[in-house]
C-alpha cells in the first residue's frame, strides 16, 4: 500500500492553455531517477511532511491550507507503462506531474500524463517546486462539482 496525499490544485499549465480550475488530487511520490523501472513510490513520512508542508506554504496553487489534507494508503494508480504519446481523444491529462524546472509542450496535443507547471493568478510561471523528488497526481474530480 502506498502513502497518497489529497489536495486542491488550481493555476497550472500542461500545454500553453492557463489552467484556472480547481481539481482535486491525489499525489504520489515520483522519483526522478531516470533508470528506474518504477517511478511511483510510497512517500515516506520525511518526503510527505515535506511536500505537505510545500502545498501549505504555496495557497496559489494549494488552497485550503492544512484542512483540505487527506493522507491515505492504497494501490499504486497506475498499472501500465507511463503513456506520455499524445492521444486525440483525450481534452485534459488523466495524471499530472510536478517536479523541479518543468518541460511543458506548448502544442495542443494532450496525453494521458503530463508534466506542468505551476502559475501565479495572472499565468505568470511561478514554479519555485525544489523538493528533491517529483509527485505525480491523478485527478479525482473538479473541486467545484462537490
Amino acid at each position: 500500500m502506498l502513502k497518497k496525499l489529497q489536495t486542491p490544485l488550481h493555476n497550472f499549465r500542461f500545454n500553453r492553455t492557463m489552467e484556472h480550475k480547481s481539481l482535486i488530487v491525489e499525489w504520489f511520490r515520483y522519483d526522478l531517477k531516470e533508470d528506474l523501472d518504477e517511478n511511483i513510490t510510497d512517500f515516506n513520512e520525511r518526503d510527505l511532511q515535506l511536500f505537505q508542508s510545500y502545498t501549505v506554504s504555496n495557497p496559489v496553487n494549494f488552497s485550503g491550507g492544512k484542512e483540505y489534507f487527506t493522507v491515505s494508503e492504497g494501490e499504486l494508480p497506475i498499472e501500465v507503462e507511463l503513456d506520455l504519446v499524445p492521444d486525440s481523444r483525450l481534452a485534459f491529462p488523466e495524471y499530472l506531474i510536478i517536479k523541479p524546472g518543468y518541460e511543458i509542450e506548448n502544442g495542443t496535443a494532450v496525453s494521458s500524463i503530463m508534466q506542468i507547471a505551476l502559475l501565479d493568478e495572472k499565468g505568470a510561471v511561478n514554479h519555485k517546486y525544489d523538493l528533491p523528488f517529483g509527485v505525480i497526481g491523478r485527478i479525482l474530480h473538479d473541486a467545484n462539482s462537490i
